[in-house]
């Protein structure tokens, strides 16, 4: 009988072991299951808060410098814009008649294609360079344009790339100066 009751009291002290332990991973999940989630949303909100109403005090630098007074540094940054603006002048030349072709359809007959375009460049001396080659300019478009196909204009990608093959052809032409961009003003195919 000595033995039963050993028995029993080492069941009586499992029994209140476990009630202990349960205690403990209650309040573990009680942390995770909700002190954690309320944590995140509080930091969420905080990173939210910051990154839509921070930053306004650039903008309120530049407000500054507009009404007279200098901010920190506002004289300077004035100076240092104007610097990067000349620094980054464009210049443009467009073409007043757009190039009319005659593109290949791939069944024998022919469509008209209408081109208009624009060259953007950072140096003046490009424009005399421009005017001086442009035949040679208007004839390596014609051979490139004749030879495509209406499926070859299909799609932004198919303009991506006549964009990037007239600026080739046209920094060929005029080398060692430079065109920076060939904008298209007009392409129409009948």
């Amino acid at each position: 009988m000595a033995d039963e009751n050993e028995v029993e009291e080492v069941d009586g002290e499992g029994a209140e072991g476990e009630e202990g332990g349960k205690k403990k991973p209650g309040l573990i999940k009680l942390v995770l299951f909700i002190g954690l989630p309320a944590l995140i949303l509080i930091l969420g909100g905080v990173a939210g808060a910051l990154f839509f109403l921070g930053g306004g005090e650039d903008e309120a630098q530049v407000a500054e410098g507009e009404h007279g007074e200098a901010g920190e540094g506002g004289a300077h940054a004035s100076d240092a814009e104007q610097a990067l603006a000349e620094a980054h002048a464009e210049y443009k030349t467009t073409y007043p008649d757009p190039m009319v072709v005659s593109i290949n359809h791939g069944t024998g007959s022919s469509n008209q294609m209408v081109i208009g375009f624009t060259f953007v460049y950072a140096e003046e001396a490009t424009a005399q360079l421009l005017e001086a080659r442009h035949e040679e300019i208007v004839s390596s478009y014609q051979g490139f344009l004749r030879e495509l196909r209406t499926e070859d204009l299909v799609g932004s990608g198919a303009f991506y790339r006549l964009r990037l093959e007239l600026l080739r052809r046209v920094n060929l032409e005029i080398a060692p100066a430079r065109v920076d961009d060939v904008l298209i003003e007009q392409l129409v195919v009948n």
